[in-house]
């Protein structure tokens, strides 16, 4: 059954928070009720291309890999993340532990304690098991999964002070992510496309 329409292009991507739906087409971004009733809360600087987007229930963020943005739920403002430190190019985006988190290059930062308007270029770390490039980042489990090309490497939170985030040493996965869009949660778990050092590609979990 048919419950809302943006048209015939793709949508971009969307997030569902407490009873709304929060919807990227095109360049606007929506917010969708219960009522199939939509209402744009404003614009990206880009009309095409998927987009990353994670919640910590009081602020959204996008990631479109040319800016990043915030959308404040209670006050519906959507506004352009202006630090200096954020990786304007970052494309996917997830939250952890009141940390949103943006891979970018071989690398991934992390915004400060549950505000993602606000990022330090210090509160970063490499993904370092293997030399292969940092594709998505992704929290499952109370975990940060961090997708190469041929590795993935899972942190966990040490509480520390500076950077909370460590490699769990001896848990790296010999398997890569083969199509960066294609990772999602499923069943309590997670699936994808993958890539082994070999070279061969098949849907994994």
């Amino acid at each position: 059954t048919l419950f809302v329409t943006f048209g015939d292009t793709p949508v971009r991507g969307m997030i569902a928070v407490a009873t709304l739906l929060y919807v990227v087409h095109r360049g606007t971004f929506w917010e969708v009720n219960g009522a199939a009733v939509k209402t744009s809360r404003g614009t990206l600087n880009t009309t095409s291309g998927k987009v990353g987007m994670a919640t910590n229930g009081t602020q959204i963020i996008i990631t479109d890999g040319t800016n990043g943005y915030y959308y404040t739920i209670a006050t519906t403002t959507l506004a352009v993340i202006t630090d200096a430190d954020y990786p304007d190019a970052a494309t996917t985006v997830t939250w952890q532990a009141t940390y949103f988190m943006v891979e970018y290059l071989n690398k991934f930062y992390i915004s400060a304690q549950n505000d993602g308007s606000s990022w330090d270029v210090l509160d970063s770390a490499a993904a370092e098991a293997a030399p292969d490039n940092l594709v998505r980042i992704i929290a499952d489990h109370g975990e940060v999964c961090l997708f190469g090309t041929e590795t993935t490497e899972f942190w966990g939170n040490t509480g520390a002070v500076d950077f909370p985030w460590a490699n769990v040493q001896g848990s790296t996965a010999e398997v890569g992510l083969a199509s960066k869009w294609s990772l999602t949660k499923f069943d309590d778990s997670l699936a994808f496309l993958g890539k082994t050092r070999l070279g061969e590609v098949q849907v994994m979990r």
